[in-house]
């Protein structure tokens, strides 16, 4: 986005919201932070990008990914206000405002996640695509950049941007052309790597693993720097197992996350069981914490 488009936008009044400044942009639409004039509540508002504005497709895909947000009431998902246009036409959305860092921000600054502290976080990412398969909608793009943090809290996660999103057996236009590629190179489940139109619930489930093996090792799966020979890895190859990375890491959690990897989609657990593992892994891990937490407190006997 240039430096124009930002300067006309930031300070302008959408629907009694007042655009205050950037805090995301992409390849369909910018994020802003608001402040309703009124009230004086904050909102994120979503915005499509100028250069995107004429192109029909664009703008359908962006009403829909509004659309797919308001069928979704979970706490661990973003919830969206409202939708409208700004007076050139352009769609946009009200949604809530999370602040607090994404997990790549997180990494960045704080560095790996504790085995306990992860599995809170995978838990509840669970839970909520767990809810959204059984809405219907596949998220497509699962990465740490789409899971928010509230206050840094790792216990109110929420996971944003659902512009990629497919609706299961709906009888929709098709906005994604076949052989075209969904999705983020570093967490792409081997069958978008290849192409397939019809994405499965499964493929957040590989998605999941796939930001799993970022938090706990602080690289995904394949550490593969050029996009082409990345997505060719996906395609055909399985990642070495994380214990491979990672000392004493629980067996059950090393072999489900390597069984979410699974190159065949009806080979990966569905994430309602996923999520359950996951919430009895992190309950026993952070039990576990708190012995050892409570061990290192205890002055060790001296003799005489």
């Amino acid at each position: 986005m240039d430096g124009a488009r930002r300067e006309t936008l930031a300070g302008r009044l959408v629907d009694g919201y007042e655009l205050l400044r950037i805090l995301a942009t992409g390849g369909m639409g910018d994020v802003y932070l608001a402040r309703h004039v009124k009230l004086g509540v904050q909102r994120a508002i979503k915005v499509i990008c100028s250069n995107q504005r004429f192109d029909p497709k664009v703008a359908a895909r962006f009403e829909r990914e509004a659309r797919v947000l308001a069928r979704l009431q979970h706490n661990s998902i973003v919830q969206i206000v409202e939708l409208g246009r700004l007076e050139e036409g352009w769609p946009y959305f009200v949604m809530e405002y999370v602040e607090g860092p994404s997990l790549d921000q997180m990494l960045e600054s704080r560095g790996m996640m504790r085995v306990a502290d992860a599995l809170l976080v995978l838990a509840q990412i669970a839970n909520a695509l767990a809810y959204a398969h059984a809405e219907g909608i596949v998220h497509r793009d699962l990465k740490p950049a789409n899971v928010l943090l509230r206050n840094g809290d790792l216990q109110q996660v929420k996971i944003i941007d659902f512009g990629l999103a497919h609706i299961i057996d709906e009888d929709i236009v098709r906005l994604t052309a076949r052989g075209q590629l969904i999705g983020s190179p570093a967490y792409m489940a081997p069958e978008q790597a290849r192409g397939v139109l019809e994405i499965t619930p499964a493929a957040d489930v590989y998605a999941l693993a796939g930001v799993a093996y970022l938090l706990l090792s602080g690289d995904p799966p394949f550490t593969i720097r050029r996009p082409v020979e990345l997505i060719c890895a996906h395609a055909t190859k399985m990642p070495p197992r994380l214990s491979e990375r990672l000392a004493d890491l629980p067996m059950m959690l090393d072999d489900l996350l390597f069984a979410c990897l699974s190159k065949e989609p009806e080979l990966r657990p569905p994430a309602g069981k996923l999520a359950s593992h996951l919430t009895r892994l992190a309950r026993e891990a952070a039990a576990e914490a708190m012995l050892d937490e409570s061990a290192t407190l205890v002055e060790p006997a001296r003799g005489d």
